[in-house]
């Protein structure tokens, strides 16, 4: 399945040596995973710090990468993977309307994903689109 990883440029050297390797996102995962997207261009940056949430634009200076991540049973749609967090105190409504308008995009890979799963690297530009005309590979 063809999906994207934003990242720092700074990250691109470990990723290409090693390829993306899980960690724990405070708030949004338990277990160490990769974080995936059907979504090709950046859109917001979400993080979840106990019960609050903030939705701000991307970094800059990210890069979008292509990834083709196998199917062996450790990809999951965030909004439905069983262990994902699920904050007690917020409203059910609250909890939905998230899972509606931002996570539904959003997949946890269970384990590292190898450098040459990683197909395409773009740079994204300060609209935060990548940009075709500077594609690495």
């Amino acid at each position: 399945m063809r999906l994207y990883h934003f990242t720092k440029t700074a990250n691109l050297l470990p990723i290409k040596e090693r390829g993306l390797l899980p960690s724990v996102d405070e708030g949004m995962s338990h277990h160490p995973v990769v974080w995936l997207t059907t979504e090709p261009y950046p859109n917001m940056r979400v993080t979840i710090d106990g019960n609050r949430i903030s939705v701000e634009p991307p970094e800059n200076n990210l890069v979008r990468l292509t990834v083709e991540v196998p199917n062996d049973g450790r990809l999951f749609r965030y909004v439905t993977w069983p262990d994902r967090p699920k904050p007690r105190k917020w409203p059910r409504s609250t909890y939905k309307a998230l899972e509606v308008t931002i996570f539904e995009y959003w997949y946890v890979y269970l384990g590292s994903i190898a450098p040459q799963l990683v197909t395409e690297i773009v740079p994204v530009v300060s609209d935060h689109s990548p940009t075709p005309a500077n594609r690495r590979t």
